[in-house]
């Protein structure tokens, strides 16, 4: 987004449009972070809290539109800072963008563990079914070493080997 065009109320509805999908990002990475790792959750926190510092900052700026459009231009380009004043960006451009790079980095961490957690599955199912075969070779094969045994113990008998197979 860039500095506020003469019309607050677009650039303030492009801004609300831009947070909605971001949102719908954010909320979708903490369901998929919950089982995750503790870095994907903080990242995650962070990314949290860099919203609501630039949802804030947009509160700001509708509410200074009714009674002061000038200070509510000015809000449009001042650095944005959480709750305990920590600085998420040097304007909301700058917030903005730090949000995307956390939700997109983040996305990009999930979408690895799930893909090797996906990759680990078939591995896991294939070996399954390679057992579950080996498991009904081995039977087959126990019954033929018994049949062999037998055969064996009658040629050693001086029986004809064969005649009772």
């Amino acid at each position: 987004m860039a500095a506020p065009p003469f019309d607050l109320d677009t650039w303030l509805g492009q801004w609300r449009d831009w947070m909605t999908p971001m949102t719908d990002r954010l909320l979708q990475l903490d369901d998929r972070t919950q089982s995750g790792t503790t870095g994907e959750r903080d990242d995650v926190a962070a990314a949290f809290v860099a919203r609501k510092a630039i949802n804030d900052r947009l509160d700001a700026v509708e509410s200074a539109m009714g009674r002061e459009p000038a200070e509510a231009s000015t809000l449009t380009n001042q650095p944005v800072v959480d709750d305990s004043g920590g600085a998420v960006g040097s304007t909301l451009d700058d917030a903005a963008r730090l949000l995307e790079a956390i939700i997109a980095k983040v996305e990009r961490e999930v979408a690895d563990r799930e893909g090797q957690h996906a990759a680990d599955t078939t591995v896991r199912a294939a070996i399954v079914a390679d057992l579950d075969t080996v498991t009904q070779l081995s039977a087959t094969l126990g019954e033929r070493t018994n049949q062999v045994a037998d055969l064996r113990a009658e040629a050693q008998s001086g029986r004809n080997p064969g005649a009772t197979a």
